[in-house]
């Protein structure tokens, strides 16, 4: 990894470190052809997990879906209970089945999975 110094005097880490630019006239490295190609490549890692985290949501069935929404929310299974006409034993069947098709063993896991896949209840349901 190599370090780069803009003229902002900022530094800035590149993995990849630098690219040859096809612009320069003799074949010189260019830190604004690295910079490009350094975020395309992070760009394209951020969509492929964000693509990977959406896939354990696929598998999830609307009244699950109504559930994790509730239960992203902060509600305890009594109050979900009440608001969607079930059982609390229901409820807690869902998250049961949530978390195991989730593949997530904590709430703040579920959370986190969710937040990663931009999971936003009805729209996530639709795709």
């Amino acid at each position: 990894m190599s370090i780069v110094a803009l003229e902002t005097g900022f530094l800035f880490p590149l993995q990849s470190g630098l690219a040859i630019c096809p612009d320069e006239p003799r074949g010189e490295t260019c830190v604004g052809c690295s910079l490009v190609r350094e975020r395309e490549m992070l760009a394209h890692q951020l969509s492929s997990w964000r693509e990977a985290a959406a896939s354990h949501f696929l598998q999830i069935t609307p009244r699950e879906g109504q559930v994790l929404q509730l239960v992203l929310a902060g509600c305890p299974s009594k109050n979900i209970a009440a608001d969607l006409g079930i059982s609390q034993r229901t409820v807690e069947n869902h998250r049961a089945a949530i978390m195991k098709k989730t593949r997530t063993k904590s709430l703040a896991a579920l959370a986190r999975l969710a937040f990663a896949a931009g999971w936003s209840g009805v729209a996530m349901q639709d795709q």
